[in-house]
């Protein structure tokens, strides 16, 4: 009577070998001698004298053996390497071994060479093996279905028949007192397995024989059942067996439902992302492979969710699985069993009547041997939050496996991942081969955070459900502090939408800093201490059975966690909406750098500052603006500066110094303040990468901003205004130098003051201004009697500052260069010490010594030169007389030239 099931027969038969022993690499060991056993066995059957071994390896995922043997009748000598893995092998292996044959034939030119590879060749090896055994007799191809064929032909094993229930995966297993057949028996309507049915030829199955099975990576824990051992219809007494849990990934349902990823019909952008997947899930002839890679939050599960919609719009089907679900490694083919039924019932495709997904490669067969409707529309499957699936590298590997058998098929089905680049693990199990293997063989699409246009849009409808047109200030305030980052860019959305729905106005939002510590705060404000301490403690688990914290947590309490959103569920799973809130659960902290712009330079600040400093730290808006005798604007977007510093706290219509800078108060104090807010910037990061190997331009640091400002669209000229103010708040804090245009390693305490009354806040890094006008100052100062202008006292101070002459409380350092000036004697001072120790002032000091003719224009292009300026040629004329001039009066010999030359 014919089998009321078929069987599956996939295109390699498993070999699964299991030993006994005390620990994991005595096991494997044994393991090892048994697959030598079994090969030596093999080559007798070939007519081959036993083998001598060698080398033989035992990895991870598989077994390697090299041997050597001569045929029994002529005595010819032989060489094979033998390899048994999970996944077919590549064709760079069969390309080594053969150039180790042809080695060998220089010495032993009848060498005959085998290469046994199970469970097979991919396409381009057994191409190139087919190509080797049509013009090399003497070389051939061993695979999984030779030997098993060979096995039954001998009668070493009696295959296993389905009976009452259809079986998969029919193989070998390898144990120390012989070979067996097993087979997978399925469930008649899902075909998932469930339980392994062995058989041996000629006596039962142990006990210890059938608990090394079960715990075999073929088994994956079914139970094992001895066919030959009883008369009982194998399918009586079955065990339940849970299938894998398969959660699929759910969008939001709204623009700004931060906790969830954004559902198709909210999905904005990444045109050119959506246009590369286009052509790659068109069917070419095999099975394509696709990676999104980006850091947390940058938006890779809302644009997984977008590519299915445009599978599903171009007529296939598609599924995103949420694998934090993900345990153990029957988790692939049950995946595949779940997203092939889906397009079964699209009617996109005809199974087999004997299929089967018991297995990962009955799965891959099954879509082999499938009937589609028409390759152009393809099969999706997606694996989203993958970096989960790296905590365990046997999974990993059945992953990576999947990756590579769909490479191999012939059929319109398209896999894809994505995965945190940002979250990867530092432990010596990481499997970081694995994970480049899967990357090896897809495209790789890099998702970037926003732009500006995404940015805009979003903005639209952020407007659109406020209600409101919103101000250029609080758009622009989004943008930066957004990064382009879309998780974070929905959070503040949420927030501002919320805070404008209840009445709040537009000038305290921006007024508030907008931090997003202060709006996970806000997230937290209400819960109780229980209820914090219960987040908190899944947070450091998470992802964590629910089963795992039910002893610890009540169920209505992980349930009002999930209600607020805090806790979404996935499956049987509990996870953090988002891994910077855990991150912030666990530490108090999160690693989102700021990323403000600042616009203005420390001395438009100076005036503002001294004001509220003089009313005692708080001082209305309005106030300032009568005072400083300007608009509420100008107030408005220097305030903004201080508030971005940390230096003034957030209050509507008050200008008020944060508590940390309450009296007294003092310039340390201040730039003290302002360096600890620099630090957290991300510019500033750049700025030190950027001075590890030299000084940098203001245009150079410029060119290095808007990768920083992803969401912000700006000209050219305004980015290195904001380049220039960084940089010179920077410079106040003492994190860097500005020796003119460029910026320099920290060296003494910033000069740059925003408290002095007098506002001087402006920094020569050389003598600009005329050495009489200097060298009067300090004779009127001698005898009490000014008489220079008040412009130019102040040129004169400057110089002689940068010189190092006087001090900044304006008395000269050395009383005896005091009198030598007083009388007229400038040369006594040895300035050309001074104007050599100014950066940038050598080389111009060391061309007029050696060309005392030298044109100011020649000078002033050195020190434009040394100080990286972008001077006008005016500039740098001006800039060359002058440096002439103090030469001159230091002594030097500067010759006077024509104009006309």
């Amino acid at each position: 009577m014919a089998d009321k099931f078929q069987s599956l027969d996939i295109a390699a038969p498993p070999l699964v070998i299991i030993a006994d022993g005390d620990t994991p690499a005595a096991q494997g060991n044994a393991r090892g001698h048994l697959f030598e056993r079994f090969i030596a066995r093999v080559f007798e059957a070939y007519g081959y004298e036993a083998p001598s071994r060698a080398s033989m390896n035992v990895r991870s995922n598989g077994y390697e053996l090299d041997i050597s043997t001569k045929t029994t009748l002529s005595g010819e000598p032989a060489i094979a390497e033998c390899k048994a893995y999970s996944s077919p092998l590549a064709i760079t292996a069969l390309k080594a071994f053969y150039g180790q044959l042809c080695t060998e034939r220089l010495e032993s030119p009848t060498t005959k060479g085998w290469f046994v590879a199970i469970p097979g060749m991919t396409g381009d090896g057994h191409q190139l093996a087919k190509k080797l055994e049509t013009k090399d007799s003497g070389f051939r191809l061993l695979t999984a279905v030779e030997v098993y064929e060979l096995v039954k032909q001998k009668g070493w094993a009696d295959p296993i028949k389905a009976e009452a229930s259809p079986i998969s995966d029919q193989g070998l297993l390898l144990t120390a007192a012989g070979i067996c057949a097993i087979a997978k028996e399925l469930d008649a309507d899902t075909r998932l397995p469930t339980r392994i049915l062995v058989r041996r030829a000629h006596g039962a199955i142990s006990e210890t024989e059938k608990s090394l099975l079960a715990a075999s990576d073929y088994a994956g824990a079914l139970p094992v059942f001895d066919v030959s051992a009883t008369t009982v219809p194998a399918a009586v007494n079955r065990t339940h067996v849970e299938a894998p849990t398969l959660v699929t990934v759910v969008g939001s349902t709204e623009d700004f439902e931060y906790q969830f990823p954004a559902a198709p019909q909210f999905f904005v952008g990444r045109e050119a992302l959506l246009r590369d997947v286009q052509g790659v899930t068109k069917f070419d002839g095999t099975g394509q492979v696709i990676v999104l890679n980006a850091q947390s939050g940058w938006g890779k599960s809302s644009l997984a969710l977008r590519i299915a919609d445009q599978v599903r719009k171009a007529g296939g089907a598609a599924l995103v699985f949420d694998t934090r679900t993900a345990s153990s490694f029957s988790y692939v083919a049950a995946a595949l069993q779940r997203a092939t039924m889906v397009a079964v019932n699209d009617g996109l495709l005809t199974l087999q009547p004997n299929f089967s997904f018991a297995s990962l490669q009955s799965a891959i067969q099954t879509l082999e041997l499938a009937s589609w409707k028409t390759p152009a529309a393809p099969l999706l499957i997606f694996f989203d939050q993958f970096e989960n699936v790296f905590r365990d590298p046997r999974l990993t590997l059945e992953f990576r496996d999947l990756a590579l058998s769909v490479r191999e098929l012939s059929a319109p089905v398209s896999i894809g991942f994505s995965w945190k680049t940002d979250l990867v693990s530092l432990t010596e199990n990481y499997p970081y081969r694995l994970r480049d293997e899967i990357r090896g063989t897809a495209l790789v699409l890099n998702v970037e955070p926003f732009g500006p246009n995404e940015v805009g849009t979003l903005l639209g409808r952020l407007a659109k459900a406020a209600g409101a047109k919103l101000s250029l200030d609080l758009r622009q305030r989004i943008r930066e502090y957004s990064q382009g980052l879309p998780w974070l860019l929905k959070k503040l959305a949420s927030h501002i939408l919320a805070q404008l729905k209840a009445g709040t106005s537009e000038e305290e939002l921006l007024a508030d800093s907008l931090n997003v510590e202060r709006l996970f705060e806000q997230d937290i404000m209400a819960l109780e201490a229980s209820e914090l301490d219960a987040l908190k403690a899944i947070a450091r688990e998470a992802p964590v059975a629910v089963v795992d914290v039910v002893e610890r947590v009540s169920a209505d309490m992980i349930q009002s966690l999930v209600d607020r959103r805090l806790l979404v569920r996935v499956g049987e799973r509990l996870d953090i909406y988002w891994d910077t809130f855990r991150e912030f659960l666990i530490t108090g902290k999160i690693a989102v750098e700021d990323t403000y712009i600042l616009r203005a330079r420390p001395a438009s600040t100076a005036r503002l500052m001294q004001l509220v400093v003089a009313n005692g730290g708080e001082l209305a808006t309005s106030d300032a603006v009568k005072a400083l005798k300007t608009s509420q604007n100008v107030v408005f977007n220097i305030s903004r500066e201080l508030r971005q510093l940390g230096v003034l706290s957030p209050r509507q219509g008050m200008l008020v110094l944060v508590e940390q800078l309450r009296a007294p108060i003092n310039e340390a104090k201040l730039q003290e303040r302002v360096a600890r807010s620099l630090k957290r910037h991300r510019l500033f990061g750049v700025v030190q990468q950027l001075l590890q190997s030299s000084t940098v331009s203001i245009d150079d640091f410029a060119a290095k901003l808007p990768p920083v400002f992803p969401a912000i669209e700006a000209t050219e000229k305004t980015w290195r205004t904001y380049a220039d103010a960084f940089a010179h708040w920077l410079d106040y804090a003492g994190l860097i130098h500005m020796r003119g245009q460029l910026l320099c390693p920290p060296s003494a305490g910033s000069k740059m003051r925003l408290l002095d009354e007098d506002g001087r806040n402006r920094r020569r890094t050389f003598p600009q201004g005329s050495p009489d006008i200097a060298i009067k100052y300090l004779q009127d100062q001698a005898v009490g009697l000014p008489s220079l202008p008040e412009s130019s006292q102040s040129k004169a101070i400057s110089d002689l500052q940068v010189l190092g002459v006087i001090r900044e409380d304006l008395t000269v350092k050395d009383l005896e260069c005091h009198a030598a000036l007083t009388a007229g004697q400038p040369q006594v001072i040895e300035l050309i010490p001074l104007l050599r120790s100014l950066p940038a002032v050598a080389a111009a000091l060391a061309r007029l010594e050696i060309e005392p003719t030298m044109r100011a224009e020649a000078v002033g292009a050195l020190l434009r030169e040394g100080y990286g300026a972008t001077w006008a040629p005016a500039t740098v004329s001006m800039a060359g007389t002058k440096f002439r001039a103090w030469a001159r009066v230091a002594g030097l010999t500067v010759a006077k030239t024509s104009r006309k030359e």
